[in-house]
């Protein structure tokens, strides 16, 4: 987030465009917001705030509760003061309630802690010491969007004797110039925010709530509940149905444990209320019933997706729904757009989702700033006219529902299986590509299992047309830990199928070394090799330092080729350090390029196989069909990695935050004489006079 906050935004602009009512408030101030002025502890500025809003409030109710944090799962956080609208029942005094609550405050007691800069032109450049102020607030965002469906959310931040008001989307933050409440002015705006907020009770889509969501009936709850049994325990009349050569029941897949494990996933109703989605679909409106997400939401910004096991309440059917915001720019169409060209060009789509249909999300009102009725972001829009440090892009929100249920990529069997999976992903891809389209995003998220162990590809949601790559050189995307090395060094160089198919690789690679027993080399920086980043003092982000390193420097290369080895799994061994050495050419290359200089034959010809996705289908191939494979599962279901274990001690490693460098490429490592990693830094009541002077404005 530290490069995606926008402002200063005039305050009587945020309202006029984000807390818009008929008739405007009459100017009011609030002795309490006063008192919490001269407060001397958090604690005493919390209570003030809460008797304060909740005098102004008729539709809300605030409480404090920095010492009730929530026992929704993965919610585990206690923001200091939350909102509730009272219709929706606001909880005891003991709890926190990010399914319900409509915002939160934060606070920080003391003078100067304002975290940001009020000099002209600094403002989405540094922080001051209270960063983690605006930590708590990305975090809490975070697991309200996690259990809410919202366009938008607001928040007020109240440091010191300042505060000011945040709007957060998906692009990003727009936040105030600083509100001095213990002014008249300051007091005047701050009381201002809550009337308009209380006014705006009967209009949920202006405060940021998705209406295209509703809560599901009972009936429906109990129907959502009987299709997740019935298909946990297969159908009593299985249809079947010809599967690679094989006769198979359909419903016998179904009961397979792993499947149980992901109908489980829909979770509890206590704690994932049931809802009603909907989607168009050639211009109906379709619903479907579901509960929580299979994968939960760790990030305020961008495409943020979250996949759902449905329930179609027209067939009383399980299928899957994805809930995505797509990038808003011109040249990149919706996902629907590339599964309808797929099915077109082939008539099917082998080893790709089985897509059903799905659309743009429209509101039922035109928001601020947007060209047409579709939910979409803004603070892009904002961005352009305070200034950023890099072009923000826009996002609109996007539904997508496919026939068929499937797992993650993470559950695969064995070696032996996840071999058989890419082997699938690869001819999927080989297919894409014949089609003429690039997928851009290969990714373990994008990549899942069938009811009968294949793979199959989803996620088109930022696919571009093979010729039209070459006019959109700027145009990012992709998921940081499997973009190719050289698109991650240089992010506006034009992709190439050389990009794509080492993606393919570092999926593969990745999954190995997270899911896969084997020596665990201490030398192998698992951190530095995906997760390498570097910010630029033009908020740029490049990386692949780790990815380059990892081809060119000997000592990295080595432990690739030779120490590193999966246990008793001699196919997948040979299969990683196989795809290795083409891509280690491709790095060669490219480095020899850029320093004017002929690369080796023998690099040049492993690079000539990389032209199309021939050489690593025949690849995946060979290895599928050797007969060594080990008996034995050598899958190890928590992972090798703990989250916070140190790998490669003493060595470069994860640093989203790292001091801020150069505006210029990194430099390349020269093949001929690099034989080391560079080293890399890491990155209770107060006084309760009234004040006086402020005799124009009615005092409640």
């Amino acid at each position: 987030m530290r490069q995606t906050f926008v402002g200063p935004l005039v305050v009587e602009r945020f309202f006029e465009d984000f807390l818009p009512v008929k008739d405007d408030p009459p100017p009011l101030v609030s002795l309490r917001f006063a008192y919490m002025a001269r407060a001397t502890s958090e604690k005493d500025m919390r209570g003030f705030f809460v008797s304060a809003a909740n005098s102004l409030f008729t539709r809300f109710t605030a409480f404090d509760t920095f010492n009730t944090p929530s026992n929704e799962a993965e919610a585990e956080y206690k923001p200091q003061v939350t909102i509730y609208e009272r219709e929706k029942g606001p909880p005891t005094r003991t709890t926190t309630s990010f399914q319900t609550m409509e915002m939160f405050v934060e606070f920080i007691h003391g003078d100067s802690v304002d975290p940001f800069p009020n000099e002209n032109g600094l403002f989405p450049k540094s922080f001051n010491n209270t960063r983690s102020s605006l930590g708590q607030i990305v975090l809490h965002s975070i697991r309200q969007q996690t259990h809410q469906f919202r366009t938008s959310t607001l928040t007020v931040g109240i440091f010191g004797k300042v505060a000011r008001f945040f709007r957060l989307d998906r692009t990003g933050c727009q936040v105030t110039a600083p509100i001095d409440y213990s002014t008249e002015e300051g007091n005047r705006q701050l009381t201002e925010f809550f009337l308009r907020l209380d006014r705006m009770a009967d209009d949920p889509e202006a405060r940021g709530w998705d209406l295209t969501v509703k809560s599901a009936t009972s009936e429906e709850v109990k129907d959502f509940a009987e299709a997740v049994k019935l298909a946990c325990e297969g159908r009593p009349e299985p249809e079947w149905r010809m599967i690679r050569g094989r006769k198979e029941a359909e419903g016998e897949m179904m009961n397979h444990p792993m499947f149980r494990k992901l109908f489980e996933s829909v979770g509890n109703p206590n704690d994932y209320p049931r809802r009603k989605v909907s989607v168009l679909a050639s211009g109906f409106s379709r619903d479907y019933i579901i509960g929580r997400p299979c994968s939960v939401l760790r990030a305020p910004t961008g495409r943020t997706t979250r996949g759902f096991v449905a329930m179609s309440m027209e067939t009383k059917t399980l299928v899957f729904l994805k809930d995505s915001w797509r990038p808003d720019v011109g040249h990149i169409q919706p996902e629907d757009y590339w599964y309808q060209l797929l099915l077109k060009k082939r008539g099917g789509m082998k080893h790709i989702g089985a897509y059903l249909h799905g659309s743009d999300v429209y509101a039922t009102k035109r928001f601020v700033r947007c060209p047409d009725m579709k939910q979409r972001t803004v603070t892009h829009i904002y961005a352009k006219e305070l200034g950023g440090l890099e072009p923000m892009v826009g996002y609109i929100h996007h539904r997508v529902v496919q026939s068929e249920l499937y797992l993650p990529l993470q559950t695969f069997r064995d070696s032996k299986h996840l071999t058989s999976i890419m082997y699938d992903i690869a001819k999927a891809l080989e297919y894409v590509h014949e089609v003429g389209v690039f997928h851009r995003d290969l990714s373990i998220g994008n990549i899942m299992i069938d009811v009968y162990g294949g793979g199959r590809l989803i996620d088109f949601d930022i696919a571009l047309h093979r010729e039209e790559v070459g006019a959109q050189k700027s145009t990012g995307g992709g998921t940081w830990q499997f973009i190719s090395t050289w698109k991650l060094l240089f992010p506006e160089k034009v992709y190439e199928v050389f990009d794509e198919l080492e993606s393919f690789f570092f999926v593969i690679l990745y999954a190995g070394l997270h899911w896969v027993t084997h020596n665990k080399p201490e030398t192998l920086n698992i951190k530095f090799i995906f997760d390498d980043v570097q910010v630029h003092a033009n908020g740029r982000h490049t990386g692949g330092l780790g990815k380059q390193n990892m081809y060119i420097v000997d000592a990295d290369a080595d432990v690739i080729l030779q120490d590193l080895e999966f246990g008793e799994s001699p196919p997948f061994t040979d299969l990683i350090r196989g795809l290795f050495r083409l891509f280690r050419s491709l790095a060669i290359v490219n480095v020899y390029k850029n320093m004017n200089r002929e690369p080796w034959h023998h690099d040049v010809a492993n690079v000539n196989k990389l032209k199309d996705c021939k050489a690593i289908i025949r690849l995946m191939e060979n290895a599928v069909e050797r007969t060594d494979w080990p008996e034995v599962c050598d899958k190890v279901s928590n992972g090798n990695y703990s989250r916070k274990e140190e790998i490669g001690k003493g060595r470069p490693g994860l640093a989203y935050l790292k001091m801020v460098a150069p505006a210029r490429p990194a430099p390349l490592p020269n093949p001929a004489s690099a034989h080391r990693v560079p080293k890399r830094g890491r990155e209770e009541d107060d006084d309760q006079t009234a004040p006086t002077k402020w005799s124009k404005l009615k005092v409640v």
